[in-house]
């Protein structure tokens, strides 16, 4: 059980005092930690479960499971909660299993407010964009801290630049997995990319060659058929020939024609 406080803060002392004063009856239950989440480690482990300042302070418990999923569980009702009986009736419902555990999610807002290629979605949002039967849904699936996530992103985003002109009902989305809850999508590593065909929402396709424009756009082109519009200057991969050519399908891009491309083919 996590006490999220701002040190320095009004409710510092009272949070010290609560914690005290309910160690020695929870001992054995549970483990109790008081954190700050302004700078450091501690920072981080904020931003991990969507915590700012302004959500301060706060009581969680963070239930880690043997599948390593973590189930988060709020002592609702804000600081004027936060009392010592409600502390131990919090910890005693919890044991008892009379709790639902809130699911994982950054804000809509995010998805609302975005005017970019790539639309980000989150927890609570997922199965309405991604599951939606009338569009296919290429999902990125990204850990902020993670360095081939960085390095994959600038290619995700053109790769929507460029399909979205001409290809209405494809979705070329992300999501933050440490900070929306994806235990039902099985990702095992990151970055992980899987196409939830309109067809086959409940299999969805991975993607598994490396993170590269003309790769990724191949790949939707061999999942997506003749729903798929192939972008202008977006060369076809080769790998025996580690060479690339053109699909004279395409639909013409604005800018310069790339130098591999071929007339003949």
């Amino acid at each position: 059980m996590f006490f999220y406080r701002i040190k320095g803060s009004e409710f510092e002392k009272k949070i010290d005092e609560i914690v005290s004063s309910v160690a020695e009856e929870l001992k054995g239950k549970i483990q109790i930690i008081i954190t700050d989440v302004q700078e450091g480690i501690e920072q981080k482990l904020g931003e991990n479960f969507n915590i700012t300042v302004n959500d301060l302070p706060t009581v969680k418990i963070h239930d880690s499971k043997e599948d390593d999923l973590i189930q988060t569980y709020n002592l609702e009702g804000g600081p004027k909660n936060i009392t010592t009986e409600n502390i131990i009736q919090f910890v005693n419902d919890w044991k008892e299993g009379k709790f639902t555990p809130k699911i994982l999610s950054e804000d809509e807002s995010i998805t609302i407010k975005n005017k970019e290629a790539v639309i980000p979605i989150v927890a609570t949002n997922f199965d309405k964009i991604v599951r939606d039967p009338k569009k296919d849904v290429l999902v990125l699936f990204y850990h902020h801290q993670c360095a081939d996530c960085t390095k994959l992103m600038p290619i995700y985003d053109e790769l929507a630049h460029k399909v979205k002109k001409s290809n209405y009902n494809l979705i070329i989305a992300k999501i933050n997995t440490i900070k929306n809850d994806m235990e039902s999508e099985d990702i095992e590593g990151f970055p992980t990319i899987k196409l939830y065909k309109k067809d086959s929402k409940t299999s969805p396709t991975p993607y598994e060659d490396a993170g590269n424009l003309s790769q990724l756009v191949d790949f939707l082109n061999k999942e997506l058929k003749d729903d798929f519009v192939r972008p202008g200057g977006v060369p076809i991969f080769i790998p025996e020939f580690d060479a690339v050519v053109v699909d004279q399908r395409a639909v013409p891009d604005d800018g310069n024609k790339n130098e591999h491309e071929r007339d003949d083919l």
